[in-house]
């Protein structure tokens, strides 16, 4: 399997299951990946509806929002916090947490703890969190993959660095 290019993403479907209690959000980066996992809700259907410039579809079950991909926090939300030994290397106080966010939450994800995951959605939102993890991560171990398909309800198949890694020849031994 290749290696995949992903485009520059400017938006991203967010799911809100009005019913579901845990983990009743969702964010999907194109209406295929939706309607794969959701059959319920076709592919076309779901093009033409936001092709007519609408943000938002509703049914008695689900929201579905398209979501513009901020890439700068608001000015509102304070600065993570993180313990200083995950960034041990840096001077914590002039560590770049907008342009820095790829290391920022892929060293989070691999050795954070679940409250600290929490705060990277906090701090850098939803969308922008599972945007990196999906198409910007290259590497983690297959058993942070694991935790992070668990936590945020992800399929393997859906993350770059799971693509890269099938795709890597291993040793015949």
């Amino acid at each position: 399997m290749p290696i995949i290019n992903l485009p520059q993403r400017t938006h991203v479907y967010f799911l809100h299951w009005k019913k579901r209690e845990r983990f009743p959000d969702e964010t999907f980066i194109t209406t295929r990946s939706i309607s794969e996992k959701y059959p319920a809700y076709n592919e076309e259907m779901l093009d033409s509806h936001f092709e007519r410039s609408r943000k938002k579809l509703e049914d008695d079950d689900l929201i579905i929002k398209k979501v513009p991909i901020t890439y700068e926090p608001d000015e509102s939300v304070l600065v993570p916090v993180f313990p200083k030994a995950r960034f041990w290397e840096f001077d914590h106080e002039h560590i770049n947490w907008i342009k820095g966010y790829r290391p920022i939450i892929q060293r989070i994800l691999e050795r954070g703890s679940k409250e600290e995951w929490g705060e990277l959605v906090r701090y850098y939102g939803l969308p922008r969190v599972s945007n990196t993890v999906r198409n910007q991560i290259l590497y983690m171990p297959d058993y942070i993959i694991d935790e992070v398909c668990e936590y945020f309800s992800f399929k393997k198949e859906e993350l770059l660095c799971y693509i890269r890694k099938q795709s890597m020849p291993k040793h015949w031994i």
